[in-house]
């Protein structure tokens, strides 16, 4: 799309400060040292920095003076897991978030559930494994009735053994709720920059299962973005809010990872952070009514059912209601799309 017809449309959206944005949102668009945002070729290799990035989040929010204080009332959950919790898009979901109970030992290690939450487009379980150790791939999320489980999660660990897992939606879930089915098989090492953790660095092989109940919050959902195409990818979208956090994902269908990353061949994607993206990568950010980008909480890329099929699952804390937009772009193509953010109903 060009700059003249991209402009034309954002001025055409209904709604007041479209005219402003468009020049500022297609400047920032355009501008490559505004938006720099690296990309992991390798989703396993994003996950593995999202578990990184989670823990060093952890300790400095704890660091903070009074942060520890202030954590420690949040709802349902403690200091360490309301904080990593950010990473799930659910810092402001508040009493959505339910206290789950149960526990499974194994191998000499036990796995306790603490909460979670669904909404249409994520399904996010919080653990406390004692000692302290991450769950690895593969890990199952079954849902009664289904005929196969939800994708593999996202696994953000902390230090001390608090995990959260954040899985695929719920489809066609029940008014009711859904009875779940969550299945480990092997436990590894939480690596961070205080050294090596008390359990030791090896894996452990053991079988926990745990089982229970969550509903779907409705009232999350948002009216999907249109979809559109940049050349050969189609973009589809689906988005929720959870209080001031927004979670946006695109569907991508029509390139290979080398393809979406603007790398020379798969080869290089597969090569994971050594290799840094190519200028016309795939990319996808949020922008307030003033017209800013905001820096996600949390960007996932994960692998679809082909390798022509992605889908990129991003997370933004906003400042409050209103008109944002949607700016995607690829192989210099771009289009925007509006999602309205509204006073969170009632709890």
């Amino acid at each position: 799309m060009q700059d003249d017809a991209l402009a034309a449309r954002l001025r055409a959206i209904e709604f007041p400060e479209a005219a402003g944005l468009a020049l500022r949102v297609i400047d920032r668009h355009r501008s490559e040292a505004a938006r720099r945002r690296p990309r992991l070729a390798s989703p396993r290799r994003l996950a593995a920095l999202a578990a990184a990035v989670a823990v060093l989040l952890v300790a400095a929010a704890v660091s903070v003076p009074g942060a520890r204080d202030a954590l420690a009332t949040a709802p349902v959950l403690g200091p360490i897991a309301q904080s990593l919790f950010r990473l799930g898009g659910l810092d402001a979901a508040g009493e959505r978030v339910t206290r789950l109970r149960g526990q499974a030992t194994s191998s000499g290690e036990t796995i306790s559930l603490m909460g979670g939450y669904a909404d249409n487009q994520r399904t996010v379980v919080i653990l406390h494994v004692d000692p302290a150790r991450m769950p690895e791939l593969p890990v199952t999320l079954s849902v009664e009735g289904a005929r196969a489980p939800l994708a593999e999660p996202v696994i953000s660990p902390t230090a001390t053994g608090d995990v959260v897992l954040v899985f695929g939606p719920i489809v066609d879930p029940a008014p009711r709720g859904n009875v779940l089915t969550l299945h480990v098989t092997e436990l590894g090492p939480i690596l961070s920059p205080g050294g090596p953790p008390a359990g030791g660095l090896g894996r452990v092989q053991g079988d926990w299962t745990l089982r229970f109940r969550l509903t779907v919050d409705r009232s999350a959902a948002v009216p999907a973005p249109r979809p559109g195409r940049l050349g050969d990818l189609a973009v589809s979208f689906t988005a929720s809010v959870a209080g001031t956090d927004v979670q946006v994902s695109a569907h991508l269908q029509g390139a290979t990872i080398g393809q979406v990353l603007d790398l020379p061949s798969d080869a290089d994607a597969a090569k994971g952070s050594t290799v840094p993206p190519g200028p016309r990568r795939w990319r996808m950010d949020l922008v307030d009514p003033a017209g800013h980008d905001l820096v996600p909480l949390r960007s996932a890329l994960a692998n679809g059912a082909t390798p022509t099929d992605f889908t990129e699952d991003d997370v933004w804390t906003v400042s409050g209601p209103g008109t944002y937009l949607i700016v995607v772009g690829w192989m210099g193509s771009s289009f925007v799309r509006t999602i309205v953010i509204r006073e969170p109903p009632p709890i």
